[in-house]
């Protein structure tokens, strides 16, 4: 019994470590503020390390804790592709700065593909939840499209010849300039496989909490509240990233859309961790009415806000 609680003990604190270990590197690179451009300072990704760390904890505790269920090894999985991806957009960072044009296309051609990597751990999570496995035909067709959308959206996003993807200042050093037509039919295919897998993969979950009683209703509820709310708040954390050139001082406007983002992003985690270790879940009907309510008036300041530095850029 004690070799059993151990071997999942050593193998999550392994993971958790290596995601701290790889997110650090992020933070020392930014702090070298000398040679690291503005946007990838460590004030920059100050942001970003609570949600980093949110999925890490989240992550350790379900793999130590509860490790026959997947959706803890899933959620570790996407603290470390996070943690990598962080660390890649640094190095590229730094290397803009110093002039390496190699390491540049190089870092940022592995940053442009290996993003998708993100759904291959977080999706089956969230669409699998609470128990990890897919417990209908909806959730199957969800991962079976999820798994397409992700390998032929790394084919395409690699090879296709141009600027590469969320990178348009570059162009893709390891692109088939031959073959442009077929690879954008491929991303193409990969991007309708990608929307197919988000809809079975909500209507899986919707009919799964109807059809669910108990501990796995309450579980669901919770789930699906965070999700409502990170959703709420995630359009004002957008309107305040990209409309920055509408603001006197843009930096200001992005950094907070940034700081939006992350904090309601973090309330998915941190809901999923506490559903599947049942801490008060018999509590959530009140939580969930005043965090609904919380994020209405959140949202309305926040897009009155906006409305009003449009209104004034635009005068």
């Amino acid at each position: 019994m004690a070799a059993q609680t151990v071997r999942p003990l050593a193998l999550a604190t392994v993971l958790a470590s290596l995601a701290v270990a790889l997110f650090g590197l992020v933070l020392i690179i930014g702090a070298r503020a000398d040679i690291v451009p503005v946007g990838f300072r460590t004030a920059d990704m100050l942001p970003f390390v609570i949600l980093q760390f949110a999925f890490t904890g989240v992550g350790f505790l379900l793999a130590w804790r509860r490790p026959e269920n997947r959706v803890g090894w899933m959620l570790c999985g996407t603290a470390i592709v996070s943690a990598a991806l962080f660390l890649n957009a640094g190095l590229t960072a730094q290397a803009i700065s110093t002039g390496d044009t190699l390491a540049v296309a190089t870092n940022a051609w592995l940053y442009s593909w290996c993003t998708v990597l993100l759904g291959a751990t977080l999706g089956p999570a969230l669409a699998t939840f609470p128990d990890g496995r897919a417990t209908s035909r909806a959730a199957r067709v969800a991962l079976t499209l999820l798994f397409t959308t992700i390998v032929l959206s790394i084919l395409a996003t690699a090879l296709r010849p141009g600027p590469l993807t969320g990178l348009s200042s570059i162009e893709n050093p390891y692109a088939w300039n031959d073959h442009g037509g077929a690879l954008d039919l491929i991303f193409a295919v990969g991007l309708a496989a990608g929307l197919g897998a988000t809809a079975f993969g909500v209507w899986s979950q919707i009919a799964r909490f109807r059809r669910s009683s108990g501990v796995e209703r309450q579980q669901l509820k919770l789930f699906l509240a965070s999700a409502l709310v990170m959703s709420f708040l995630l359009i004002p954390s957008v309107a305040l990233t990209y409309g920055a050139a509408f603001a006197p001082d843009a930096s200001v406007q992005r950094y907070a859309g940034r700081v939006v983002g992350a904090l309601a992003s973090t309330a998915l985690p941190i809901a999923i961790g506490v559903a599947i270790l049942r801490y008060r879940l018999y509590d959530i009907d009140v939580l969930i009415r005043r965090t609904l309510v919380y994020a209405s008036v959140s949202t309305i300041l926040v897009a009155t806000y906006i409305a009003a530095v449009v209104i004034v850029g635009a005068a």
